[in-house]
């Protein structure tokens, strides 16, 4: 579900990042709103917002995931499904779609509309 490696990340993935950042020290009462606005619902979860608070003074190394080649990805010879959010903040979702078609004969994809990474999920349920 909308997997990091298939696009480089770009303005927009950072935006979103630094926004969820900010969205996630706010007040308690306007984490909803902020969440819905960026469109990441981790900051509604009050646990995690403590222990991302506490964890800032740490030094941690997060290494960016290499973009998969195309020679990579026609090594998927089972049957694959990539669901992509049509809201993605890693990258976008029809450009990804459009390269697993011509590169993953294998793989089913499918851009979940008017989903983020966060609501794919709960798109597909439904």
């Amino acid at each position: 579900m909308d997997p990091a490696g298939l696009a480089g990340f770009g303005p927009r993935f950072y935006g979103w990042l630094i926004a969820g950042a900010l969205a996630a020290t706010a007040p308690r009462p306007l984490r909803p709103r902020l969440a819905r606005l960026v469109g990441n619902s981790a900051v509604l979860e009050t646990g995690l917002m403590s222990l991302m608070r506490a964890s800032t003074g740490f030094r941690r190394a997060l290494p960016v995931p290499p973009v998969l080649s195309d020679e990579e990805l026609r090594r998927l010879t089972v049957p694959t499904l990539f669901l992509l959010g049509e809201r993605s903040a890693l990258h976008d979702a029809r450009e990804v779609a459009d390269r697993l078609g011509r590169v993953v004969p294998a793989a089913r994809v499918e851009v979940v509309p008017g989903a983020g990474a966060d609501r794919i999920l709960r798109a597909v349920e439904r």
